[in-house]
């Protein structure tokens, strides 16, 4: 309960410093990130065969006020088979006043309060690099891999590193596959380090494309997690 508590006490103390404003929809560098995010995840699920998304059963876990779900929504899956969870009340107030079809709980992530085998995709959005715990980390892990059917796939995106934020710990690909040790995980950087970001697009959106090409400016991951195909005989 201590870490869960930590993290509350940082989300209250960024919504008091008024932080989270840096990411509103009308910054033209948060619509930049965005749409960098949404390309990769379009990729990584056309992958996969799961487009459209229409008859999946899709979760997020640290879901927010739903805008992921809402991306999901974008790509064909139906609100009604749509559910998310999230740690703060605020968030998930925000979340049922703009996705009402959609089931949202608040709750701690490591213990989901959904039957085993619910989902066809999951999804973790800077979810794992708000946690310091280890153990809390893997038992959010297995949670989420719990409700996930067998056949089912789970995005992970998160930074890698963020040296400005002292309340976070970025996730890389070693951690990911040590927390995913019985399935595939096919790992891509992506996102332009958001400070390299904002500068980039006062001058053009172009500038900021041309920058996200070179990998060793990208600050995030996208995982892709699914069980292991098939050897052939």
């Amino acid at each position: 309960m201590e870490e869960l508590d930590r993290i509350r006490e940082v989300y209250a103390d960024r919504a008091r410093q008024g932080l989270d404003a840096r990411w509103a929809a009308g910054d033209a560098a948060s619509r930049f990130i965005y749409a960098g995010r949404r390309r990769a995840v379009y990729q990584a699920l056309a992958r996969r065969g799961l487009l459209p998304l229409a008859g999946r059963d899709v979760i997020d876990v640290g879901c927010g006020d739903g805008g992921v779900l809402g991306e999901m929504v974008a790509l064909g899956a139906d609100p009604r088979r749509c559910a998310g969870v999230d740690l703060l009340p605020e968030r998930i107030a925000a979340a049922r006043r703009t996705w009402p079809p959609m089931r949202f709980e608040c709750g701690d992530a490591a213990h989901l309060p959904w039957p085993a085998a619910s989902f066809d995709v999951a999804l973790q959005f800077t979810l794992l690099s708000s946690i310091l715990d280890g153990e809390l980390r893997d038992a959010i892990g297995r949670e989420t891999m719990r409700v996930l059917r067998p056949s089912g796939t789970l995005l992970i995106y998160d930074f890698v590193w963020n040296p400005t934020n002292p309340d976070t710990r970025g996730v890389g690909a070693r951690e990911l596959r040590r927390l995913h040790p019985d399935r595939e995980v096919h790992i891509r950087r992506v996102t332009l380090a958001p400070p390299l970001a904002r500068l980039a697009v006062q001058v053009s959106p172009l500038v900021g494309r041309a920058l996200e090409a070179v990998p060793v400016l990208r600050s995030h991951v996208l995982a892709t997690v699914c069980r292991p195909a098939p050897r052939s005989a």
